[in-house]
């Protein structure tokens, strides 16, 4: 079912809270947003291997990215946090938008359907 499909793709490392920024809060999620996601790690995952990723790290990191709205919070994730960065993570980080952002398209992100998209994925991975 789409659950189980979802629960695979998520692994705890989903943070709806990206989607409360200005660039998706009230906007209907179109194909552009769904790209930006796919495209916002591509870049810099690769660079991320052999960092240990620590909460030091990730502020300075949030603080200096110039692509506004990076989700860096998802790498206080137990999948990564005071963990060394590997190939691995980075291929997991680039893809983990694929399965589900395309759902997403038509979707107005209200801050009600984000609580419940956070709500309904926390229950999943219990």
């Amino acid at each position: 079912g789409i659950n189980a499909e979802y629960g695979e793709n998520l692994n705890r490392t989903w943070d709806w809270d990206i989607f409360l920024s200005e660039r998706f809060l009230n906007k209907t999620f179109s194909t552009e947003h769904s790209q930006l996601l796919h495209s916002s790690w591509d870049d810099v995952a690769e660079r991320l291997v052999g960092i240990r990723i620590t909460d030091e790290f990730l502020k300075l990191s949030a603080h200096i990215d110039r692509v506004e709205d990076r989700p860096w919070s998802m790498l206080y994730s137990e999948n990564y946090f005071n963990e060394v960065f590997t190939r691995e993570m980075a291929h997991r980080l680039t893809n983990i938008w694929d399965g589900i952002s395309d759902k997403l398209v038509g979707i107005t992100m209200t801050k009600e359907v984000i609580e419940l998209l956070d709500y309904v994925t926390d229950k999943t991975n219990c």
